[in-house]
């Protein structure tokens, strides 16, 4: 029986060549197992059959699948960010994410919300009522508000015809009007 040294290894095993690219690759290996004989060669994938993602369960489909998926998340993303902007420049608002604060003050303008409400020549229901006003018609806060009757009265005005007129109106009638990006670039380039 011949003998062999320990210190000799057996020698690497050159690779094959492939014949075909899905034949795998086998890589010589000089290691042994605990009882001192050689390893099995190691088999070396193809890249497209190695476990990696989702290529390993569902085939090599599954990466253009992969893909497609990112594209169709970055669309809907951009959809929707093309959509809050059309939002916020034709509302003034994107509902559950930008929504600008509405309340009255001098020099905003405001809305009237209540049919056939009065304008007054003073604060309170004890001043004579100048005319009524219409749902929708437009104001001007002139003033602070003032106290009277248990209500908040604005001083406003309005143009009636050619003329401005002036007069307090009750708070509960009104309502500050939302400025649209647009409407606010109509109004600096002078198109009302």
């Amino acid at each position: 029986m011949p003998s062999t040294s320990s210190a000799e290894s057996p020698k690497p095993r050159p690779l094959p060549a492939a014949t075909s690219s899905r034949a795998p690759v086998m890589a010589a290996t000089n290691e042994q197992s605990a009882a001192g004989l050689p390893l099995q060669p190691k088999r070396i994938l193809p890249k497209h059959e190695r476990a990696t993602g989702v290529g390993h369960w569902l085939g090599r489909g599954a990466d253009r699948l992969s893909d497609l998926c990112w594209r169709a998340v970055a669309a809907l993303g951009l959809a929707n960010l093309l959509l809050a902007a059309a939002l916020f420049l034709s509302e003034g608002a994107v509902p559950g994410i930008y929504e600008p604060s509405t309340t009255l003050a001098p020099g905003a303008d405001a809305r009237v919300t209540i049919a056939d409400w009065r304008v007054r020549d003073g604060p309170g229901l004890d001043a004579t009522a100048l005319w009524a006003l219409s749902v929708g018609d437009d104001l001007t806060v002139t003033g602070e508000p003032i106290a009277a009757d248990e209500r908040q009265w604005w001083p406003v005005s309005l143009e009636r015809g050619d003329d401005q007129a002036r007069g307090y109106v009750a708070a509960e009638g009104i309502a500050a009007e939302r400025q649209t990006p647009l409407d606010r670039l109509r109004s600096a380039i002078g198109r009302d």
